[in-house]
């Protein structure tokens, strides 16, 4: 959803929040969030060591991975330390970050903005982190907009402790359908009331949280997801992570800190709950895993896999995004989904066993993995090219403003 067509709800729902449709909610308010990526010095220093940060730099891996599938296919060839001394540019053959690498995803809403999607500022008991940014300039605009105060709405965090990355989202726990299709599971930090079993005074577990249901719905005997609603705190922090914040000194202050300058001490990091962690594509009996953010996923909750989204983040022959991040389905809100389960290796390359529409097609290399980094889609050409993001200066064409799948995938 865009930003126009979250106003356009809001404007036939006569600005009521209360009159949106509650399958609309989150991605409304997914559509009016800013998202911000930050990466730690390791990942920024392996991409200006290894010249990753133009469509040349991600031509010449791709090129050299052709190379070493010529000479050593199908066996591996031992990768090159990359915090080791080499030539410029390296012989790169694939991208693989050090396992130091760490990014977060934040999303922030434009606190002038809250009161209009339902949310409440003035909840002391779960305050929010604020921070001030400038606004993105509306077209046509001349003078840059000034500073204002933006709300921390969720944040995810990848590490790349393990070869495909460890995932983990975390939201405000007031957010409007937090745990909405998929629940919450937080097996570390706070307890959440779980279901206590007939004859037992003890819940089943202490770390999930189910999706809010009606029964009997229309009288039908059918339940339904009950959505947007807010997921009650649950709330006893663990001693582990009481332990870890107190050594942090995080969250350890009082009261609201509206300066527009967060700091650890803040007392408003406690108001944000673990909604999930992925590590697999699939279980051990290879059911696909599931982990969504009810606002950077919004939408599309149910279908979203950072895993599987992530491998498909990929650099074809032209130094170019491989795929779109969506795909054709479309959610039960009318928005595109993403992919989840196991990776499909035509996707990446042709065998001799694989044809698009029953036809064959010789074996070749198709796209190139980035590590599960969808950031290198904005990279540039130094030099002349047809190919590349619109904004870029050296196309000898429009370019896109979106990547798209540059052949028919099964």
């Amino acid at each position: 959803m865009s930003i126009e067509q979250a106003l356009g709800v809001l404007g036939k729902s006569d600005k009521r929040w209360e009159a949106v449709p509650e399958i609309l909610k989150s991605p409304v308010i997914g559509a009016l969030q800013d998202e911000i990526i930050f990466r730690n010095q390791p990942m920024v220093d392996y991409v200006f060591d290894n010249e990753l940060y133009s469509t040349e730099g991600l031509i010449r891996v791709f090129d050299n991975k052709l190379t070493l599938l010529g000479s050593v296919a199908p066996r591996r060839a031992v990768p090159p330390d990359p915090v080791a001394a080499h030539a410029s540019p390296p012989f790169l053959t694939k991208i693989d970050f050090p396992i130091s690498s760490i990014m977060v995803k934040a999303n922030w809403l434009a606190a002038d903005r809250a009161s209009q999607v339902g949310i409440d500022l003035n909840d002391a008991s779960h305050p929010y982190i604020i921070m001030n940014f400038v606004p993105r300039s509306a077209p046509g605009d001349t003078m840059p907009a000034a500073p204002k105060p933006y709300i921390l709405l969720s944040m995810h965090i990848s590490s790349k402790d393990v070869p495909n990355w460890t995932w983990a989202t975390f939201e405000h726990v007031n957010n409007q359908g937090r745990c909405d299709w998929i629940g919450c599971n937080d097996s570390f930090g706070y307890t959440a009331a779980g279901p206590t079993p007939s004859g037992s005074t003890e819940p089943l577990a202490n770390n999930y949280t189910g999706p809010n249901k009606r029964t009997n719905v229309d009288s039908a005997g059918v339940d339904a997801f009950d959505l947007a609603k807010v997921y009650p705190d649950g709330g006893t922090i663990s001693p582990v992570l009481q332990a870890l914040f107190a050594q942090a000194e995080i969250g350890m202050g009082n009261g609201v800190n509206t300066s527009g300058r967060p700091s650890r001490q803040d007392a408003a990091w406690r108001s944000y709950r673990l909604k999930g962690t992925q590590v697999d594509f699939v279980t051990a009996t290879g059911i696909p895993t599931r982990v969504g953010n009810s606002v950077t996923e919004a939408g599309f909750v149910n279908s979203s896999s950072c895993l599987t989204c992530h491998s498909r983040a990929a650099i074809t022959k032209d130094g170019v995004p491989a795929f779109a991040i969506f795909t054709d389905r479309m959610s039960d809100a009318g928005l595109a989904e993403s992919v989840n389960g196991a990776p499909n290796p035509a996707w990446f390359s042709v065998n001799a066993f694989f044809g698009v529409g029953a036809q064959r097609e010789a074996p070749r290399l198709l796209a190139v993995q980035t590590d599960f980094v969808w950031g290198f889609r904005f990279a540039c050409p130094m030099e002349p090219r047809p190919l590349g993001p619109a904004w870029c200066k050296n196309l000898t064409t429009k370019g896109y403003s979106a990547p798209v799948p540059t052949r028919t995938t099964p």
